[in-house]
């Protein structure tokens, strides 16, 4: 999964189905984690490195037969390295119990080809939501969240939002844990870093349930205030 395959009768091809498929796929539905419990994405500028993914690169009209998925490894999600960082990222995020989410305003379809075609829509399967699925244009991606963490019961600290822009980050400041990307799409030092971020919600947790004096101590030496909850 999320490696370049062979593209059958000519450069840019589509890959057999079984190909884009991970030899082990996590749950579409993961149970309860040590880590956060949902890890919310943007699209484009978050997953991807473009600020657009075009239709015409993943849906091909009269003068193309395939897709061009040599652009859209290279191109749209950075190249193979970054590909690789990406996908074990999301994959730990996955084994560790997070359903994983992309929360954007593009469009719903181009989103699920693009992963789809990158061989990582098993990491999201239904939850993927687009500009029509969060309410339209004048729709905020903070209401959506609110309306998401409600629903799910989650607590501030259960959710992470990754996303690069700054109005975007705002509005989910008070509803959970942020992270804006430092760039053109995630960094794989931010992908690391985001992945011990995690960790270290994990160890709180396994400290904070404890009730011992060693856990207590283990919090007020890595400084657990709710104040740096924010990545």
């Amino acid at each position: 999964w999320l490696k370049a395959q062979g593209t059958g009768p000519g450069p840019k091809g589509p890959p057999p189905a079984a190909a884009m498929s991970p030899q082990v796929e996590p749950p579409c539905c993961p149970g309860d984690g040590g880590s956060f419990k949902a890890v919310l994405f943007d699209f484009d500028l978050t997953l991807t490195v473009r600020e657009e993914i075009p239709r015409h690169r993943l849906f091909p009209g009269f003068d193309r037969q395939c897709p061009d998925i040599e652009w859209l490894r290279e191109k749209g999600f950075g190249g193979e390295a970054r590909i690789a960082s990406l996908g074990a990222m999301l994959q730990a995020f996955a084994e560790s119990g997070s359903e994983l989410y992309v929360v954007s305003f593009a469009d719903r379809e181009v989103i699920v080809r693009a992963l789809a075609l990158l061989g990582a829509s098993h990491f999201f399967c239904h939850r993927i939501f687009g500009w029509e699925e969060l309410g339209g244009p004048m729709a905020t991606k903070g209401n959506f969240i609110r309306s998401l963490m409600e629903t799910k019961s989650w607590k501030r600290e259960e959710v992470l939002f990754v996303d690069d822009q700054a109005t975007n980050i705002a509005d989910a400041a008070g509803l959970c844990v942020t992270h804006r990307t430092w760039g053109r799409g995630l960094r794989s030092e931010e992908m690391t870093e985001l992945l011990q971020k995690a960790e270290v919600l994990r160890l709180r947790r396994q400290a904070t349930s404890s009730g011992t004096a060693a856990g207590r101590h283990f919090q007020e030496e890595q400084g657990f205030l709710s104040e740096r909850c924010p990545v």
